[in-house]
């Protein structure tokens, strides 16, 4: 490995611990979400039955495992339900680190690789968001660093405790979020048949110190809820894959504002959607072809170890999304879900940039890193998650309703969308003069909290208007 003390080490560390810095500030300051509250109300508050005996697509065990023991020993506030999360995203910066470090060293690939991985928008959000997609994606970038360091050359390779360590975050990033059962599964594949390929381990080694650790680790936890998971709890997902890659492109470009980097001819949607889709295509084919060419002529090193593993990995999970839609109607993968193809891309990118071993390559995947993680930076905003921006002022509206309610008792109402993050807000500030938020938008109540398509009757009814924004309201019924 390169020297430690260079130019884009010092630059990678500084970004590194300015992302985590920023996770941290996030996780005590931003509103509680609609989905981090329904988990709190029904899987972490609640007894042990209610995460293990029952399953919803909204339950990811791993998370509300380690948060109900969180706040068995810390009060109740979106630091500390978020906390399981963000020290996830912590793990995962430090797995960006070592990666990027074991396949390119040092120098302008090394931080493209560093800064890709850890400047995307959809990807921060859920390194502190109290949800179960930021874990999965560490615990998975945990497993394909010690499946590089058991494949790297004699004497540093060959540990049999980094085939454990990568069984046993695979099958964690399982119980982490589900919709990782695709690349975890296609990343097993892959380092199985890279193994066989070169002869570096018996069978039966594997399958007793990397298989059975995975598959041991996601049944510890799965095999409770998922046995009363049914076809409609898999709800969440895209009907076409070019859903899939829109709902990419608007988190990662249009996260907060317009695209700014680009010239304002790509600044829509529309045109962008089917250049990452046909980008990502040739990009699978491309990787693939070189993971394939890697294995026959055994070529040694991370770096070609690294495009094996992703190429394979890459073209495999678009095969399992396929196959999982066209052969059982199971949705393709839609914004958090489709996590995964924010850093599985662009390792498979530059690693492949690295292996051609030629100049205008490398400097054009220098050159297009640089532009995204340009817009990626210009879309930084620590007041909200993309996928809940109309949840921002939450807190807000709860102090409003505070303060003009005071401790006198009252009923309140509000939208689907609000009464978890209401009735979160009742529980954290222990309000014992609220009653329990009902899902209505009528009915005798003292105030309504209105989001959404409900907005609309603000001007159908006789309300005075306590607190607005954009997307929130909080008004009580007039008596006069």
């Amino acid at each position: 490995m390169e020297r430690d003390s260079t130019a884009s080490t010092k630059t990678a560390r500084a970004l590194l611990w300015a992302v985590f810095g920023t996770n941290v500030y996030r996780a005590a300051t931003q509103s509680i979400t609609t989905d981090e509250a329904f988990t709190y109300s029904h899987f972490v508050h609640p007894r042990w039955s209610a995460l293990l005996g029952s399953y919803d697509a909204n339950n990811h065990v791993l998370n509300t495992l380690l948060a109900k023991i969180g706040l068995t020993a810390l009060p109740l506030t979106e630091f500390a339900l978020r906390l399981p999360s963000l020290l996830c995203g912590g793990l995962y910066l430090w797995a960006v680190w070592r990666l990027a470090r074991r396949a390119f060293g040092n120098g302008a690939l090394f931080l493209a690789a560093v800064a890709l991985l850890a400047l995307n928008p959809l990807v921060l959000d859920y390194l502190s968001a109290a949800r179960g997609y930021g874990m999965a994606l560490a615990l998975w970038t945990w497993a394909l660093n010690f499946m590089l360091e058991y494949l790297a050359p004699p004497p540093a390779g060959g540990r049999e405790d980094a085939l454990n360590l990568a069984g046993l975050c695979l099958g964690l990033s399982l119980a982490a979020n589900l919709s990782f059962a695709y690349p975890a599964v296609a990343l097993a594949a892959v380092f199985w048949v890279t193994l066989a390929r070169r002869k570096q381990a018996p069978a039966i080694l594997v399958a007793e110190r990397f298989l059975a650790t995975a598959i041991g680790a996601a049944f510890l936890l799965l095999a409770l809820p998922m046995a009363h998971a049914e076809a409609g709890n898999f709800y969440f997902g895209a009907h076409t894959l070019r859903d899939t890659f829109r709902s990419l492109v608007v988190l990662s470009f249009y996260h907060t504002r317009l695209l700014s980097v680009l010239p304002r001819p790509f600044e829509a949607v529309e045109f962008l959607e089917p250049v990452l889709r046909i980008g990502m295509g040739l990009l699978a084919a491309a990787a693939l072809a070189g993971a394939i060419r890697i294995l026959k002529t055994g070529k040694p090193g991370t770096g070609p170890t690294l495009l094996v593993l992703t190429g394979g990995s890459m073209a495999l999970t678009f095969l399992f999304l396929v196959i999982a839609h066209r052969g059982f109607g199971i949705p393709y993968p839609l914004n958090r879900t489709a996590l995964y193809f924010i850093p599985l891309p662009a390792l498979a990118a530059l690693a492949l940039a690295a292996q051609l071993n030629w100049k205008p390559a490398t400097a054009a995947a220098i050159f297009l890193s640089a532009l995204l993680c340009g817009q990626y930076l210009l879309q930084a905003d620590v007041r909200l998650y993309g996928e809940w921006r109309g949840e921002a002022e939450s807190k807000a509206l709860v102090q409003a309703l505070m303060d003009d309610a005071g401790r006198r008792s009252i009923r309140i109402a509000a939208s689907d969308s609000e009464e978890p993050v209401l009735n979160f807000y009742r529980e954290r500030y222990r309000l014992r003069n609220w009653a329990p938020v009902e899902r209505k938008t009528s009915g005798d109540y003292d105030y309504f909290v209105l989001s959404g398509t409900d907005l609309g009757l603000l001007g159908q009814r006789r309300f005075r208007v306590v607190y607005r924004d954009l997307y929130l309201a909080l008004a009580q019924p007039s008596h006069d």
